[in-house]
């Protein structure tokens, strides 16, 4: 059975024919293709103050002579820690981040919408620090909307905790991606 996969493998990347109608071996050079764009450092990913909208004492600590406007990093290189209300622990079944300190006028968030706003501030950093990494994919927005009423337009009732797409109203369509929250505690190799 081995033997057997590995030929079919072996000719679905190197061998098989470009012309063939009903094939899609001509996009695997494409899906392949080495990614050229350099990808910024995490030191050097930044955004404005006003931007994290879930912040937790830490933050308030480090942040507290700056203007909402001040452009700040993204990630604390000296803490080894991420400028956003990040959980260090994921209580089972999820909730309300207790340990979150919203901005005024802002609801307490759960922890999964905490962190598809995180993904949505990385990614627009990530864009602001190289340009070539800002396309129409990347005006997808990561929405956590659904994690506990269901996504209308089918029969299965399901709850995705994240969802990425590019439309407001959200259909399984329109869907990209979706996942689910996890979260394991590092254990680094021995």
């Amino acid at each position: 059975m081995n033997k057997l996969t590995s030929i079919e493998l072996d000719q679905s990347v190197t061998t098989e024919p470009q012309s063939e109608e009903d094939s899609l071996g001509h996009l695997l050079p494409f899906i392949f293709k080495p990614f050229t764009v350099p990808i910024p450092l995490v030191a050097k990913l930044t955004i404005k103050l006003s931007k994290i909208i879930n912040r937790n004492k830490h933050i308030n600590n480090t942040f507290h002579l700056n203007s909402p406007d001040d452009i700040v990093p993204l990630y604390d290189t000296n803490a080894g820690l991420w400028n956003w209300g990040l959980l260090l622990l994921y209580p089972n079944g999820g909730g309300v981040a207790e340990d979150c300190i919203p901005l005024p006028g802002v609801e307490k968030s759960t922890y999964k919408e905490i962190f598809a706003t995180f993904i949505n501030a990385f990614t627009t950093s990530m864009a602001e620090s190289q340009p070539k990494l800002l396309t129409l994919s990347a005006t997808q927005i990561w929405s956590a909307a659904h994690s506990t009423t269901p996504v209308e337009g089918t029969k299965i009732r399901c709850k995705p905790d994240l969802i990425l797409s590019d439309d407001i109203k959200l259909k399984w369509s329109n869907i990209r991606v979706y996942a689910k929250l996890m979260v394991s505690s590092y254990k680094p190799a021995q």
